[in-house]
């Protein structure tokens, strides 16, 4: 229960486009938008939470070979990034840069890996790259969606810290770690 809300808290107050949903529920459904998804999709929280991903690009015929790449990621929790059109609440579409990766919570052994039989999260970070034309102008957004997913992974371990089980090794095989590891 304190993983679960410390990953909601989390996503909620990143400050910048993310969304989180449980492996566990075929579905996928969003369990928490931050407000700039929000504000990005146009979508109120209230219509997205409890929905699938899929509400944003119903209807649109997006490269299959990116779909399938950003469903392994979701089913693996290996980081992902791929980018698919969607369409806000106004109907107006969009380009979203998509990258998508495991956060483990509990206390692992620090690898930064999703390991079976730990609870995990698949955590998403967005940004609209609608006006983006070529992959170099790119590399600011992949750059930033990269560093979104580690700071949100960072206040995640923050907000375990208190709840870190003794004797946890860290990466460098030392001492206890908060619970929240990255999928690298």
């Amino acid at each position: 229960a304190e993983a679960q809300g410390a990953m909601l808290a989390a996503v909620a107050e990143c400050g910048g486009c993310a969304s989180v949903a449980d492996p566990d529920d075929p579905e996928l459904r969003f369990l928490m938008v931050s407000p700039d998804f929000v504000r990005m999709t146009g979508h109120p929280k209230a219509a997205l939470i409890g929905r699938n991903c899929r509400v944003l690009n119903s209807g649109i015929d997006n490269d299959l070979e990116d779909v399938q790449l950003l469903r392994r990621g979701c089913a693996t929790g290996e980081p992902t990034t791929a980018v698919l059109t969607n369409r806000r609440a106004t109907g107006e579409l969009f380009r979203n840069l998509i990258h998508v990766c495991g956060v483990s919570v509990g206390v692992g052994d620090g690898s930064w890996q999703v390991e079976e039989g730990t609870k995990w999260f698949l955590l998403g970070i967005h940004s609209d790259v609608t006006e983006e034309e070529c992959p170099q102008s790119m590399e600011g957004h992949l750059q930033a969606v990269r560093a979104l997913a580690e700071r949100v992974r960072e206040d995640i371990a923050r907000r375990l810290e208190p709840h870190a089980a003794d004797g946890a090794k860290g990466p460098d095989g030392a001492g206890a770690v908060p619970g929240a590891a990255l999928s690298a």
